[in-house]
């Protein structure tokens, strides 16, 4: 931090100028610098200038919600920044410890460039569960969406393939965030200038939720999520996959293109009616958002899991055909959903095996249609090397005419200079015995 910035130590009361945050208080009070803004905005949080697990010194708060907080701490003693995420240890849900350590340890496994990376993660001296994550600094898509308004579709469609390759590689592991929006969404600019998205918080949500403004609780008292991006199944409480990510990606990129969410108007119980029950407003062709890609949003945001797309991967192939004009490749779920035929994609083990087991339909003849039903465009065209067809049997027949010719001449008993006075002329092609012809081209 800079220099002349102002910081303060809890345990003294004073401020200081000249020092860092993390430092020890110059006062020798045992005290740690924190900043001082983030102690006039948050004077009675207990967290502030705390050092947990003897090498995170919290200084500073990046947000809060129902469940905990998310601050800005010091890693020492190398003096890194972190984001620590604490949890509150007051949650009613005597599972909640070991779901925690379960989750937190597939989470540290991600790698891919738009999830933040996992650091730690553990039990505080006080019973509170935290995670430690890198820093990012960036802006949040929140705080970009409503500066800006609607953006281009190449620069939505952009972020949203890089969330995708983050949400393909989570859901293989049987992660679903459940708390996709864009205030879990940081975007950093490389060197670059290029914007890079960044998901935070990535698999807490499925465990502890972390919507401050939902006011849903499942039977356990645990928050589901925020119900402006909450799909369907999840507002109604029911099993989740992969897809419901998508339906709250679809959310956001819908909110990317047209600068506002489909449904924000009422309290959070009619919002999540809405996405139950309310068709989505079709988006304004004067955005200029390509037709196919909103159609892509649109399907990503279907009531039912099935009629979205099967996967992460799915739906970003649709994306980046639709933003660049390129027709999608044909979509095999999209076109057995057309034929009420969807479940077909989600049989169990033993459905496939009879199925596979089924006698083969007997192959049909491969013999060629008649010529007058075969197009013209469908009959290639083929060379062959050698003499037409045509040379043969016309060639047949002049040997077959000289032989009878010679035949009748010692028949009629005629002398033989007669045929040199009276020559048979047969014609070949082009041209005749007589004149030298080769038989045709």
């Amino acid at each position: 931090m800079s220099a002349d910035k102002l910081v303060y130590c809890r345990v003294c009361g004073q401020a200081w100028q000249g020092a860092k945050t993390a430092d020890k208080c110059p006062a020798n009070d045992g005290g740690l610098l924190i900043d001082l803004e983030a102690h006039q905005r948050y004077p009675h949080d207990p967290l502030l200038g705390r050092m947990v697990k003897d090498r995170f010194v919290i200084v500073g708060v990046l947000g809060e919600g129902g469940m905990g907080a998310v601050y800005k701490a010091i890693q020492q003693p190398v003096g890194r920044p972190v984001a620590l995420k604490v949890i509150n240890s007051d949650l009613d849900d005597p599972n909640i410890s070991a779901r925690f350590f379960q989750e937190a340890r597939v989470v540290s496994r991600l790698s891919d460039p738009s999830i933040v990376t996992l650091y730690d993660y553990g039990e505080a001296e006080d019973g509170s569960l935290y995670m430690v994550f890198e820093f990012i600094q960036g802006k949040l898509l929140f705080d970009m969406i409503r500066q800006e308004g609607p953006f281009a579709p190449k620069r939505a469609v952009g972020l949203a393939l890089q969330i995708l390759g983050g949400l393909v590689e989570a859901h293989a592991m049987g992660l679903v965030h459940r708390d996709l929006k864009p205030e879990n969404i940081m975007v950093a600019t490389n060197n670059l200038g290029d914007e890079k998205a960044r998901v935070l918080d990535f698999g807490i949500a499925k465990m502890v939720g972390g919507a401050e403004d939902s006011g849903v609780r499942t039977r356990e008292g645990i928050v589901l999520g925020t119900p402006r991006y909450m799909s369907p199944e999840q507002a109604q409480d029911l099993p989740l996959d992969g897809r419901s990510d998508l339906y709250s990606l679809g959310v956001i990129l819908y909110e990317l293109l047209t600068g506002r969410a489909p449904f924000v108007d009422g309290a959070a119980i009619e919002i999540l009616m809405a996405h139950i029950n309310r068709p989505v407003p079709p988006i304004d062709p004067a955005l200029g958002v390509p037709p196919a890609l909103a159609r892509a949003v649109l399907r990503a945001l279907s009531k039912q899991p099935g009629e979205r797309f099967a996967d992460a991967s799915s739906m970003a192939q649709a994306l980046r055909a639709a933003c660049e004009g390129a027709p999608a490749k044909p979509d095999l779920e999209a076109t057995l959903q057309e034929d009420d035929l969807g479940a077909t994609l989600m049989l169990d083990d033993d459905t496939q095996q009879r199925l596979a087991n089924l006698p083969k339909p007997r192959r049909l003849p491969r013999n060629p249609p008649p010529p007058d039903s075969m197009s013209t465009a469908a009959v290639p065209t083929v060379r062959r090397s050698g003499p037409p067809r045509w040379l043969v049997p016309v060639i047949v027949l002049a040997v077959l005419a000289i032989v009878g010719a010679i035949l009748a001449i010692v028949l009629s008993g005629d002398p033989p200079d007669e045929v040199e006075e009276e020559p048979v002329k047969i014609k070949i092609g082009g041209g005749t015995p007589a004149e030298g012809g080769a038989g045709g081209q």
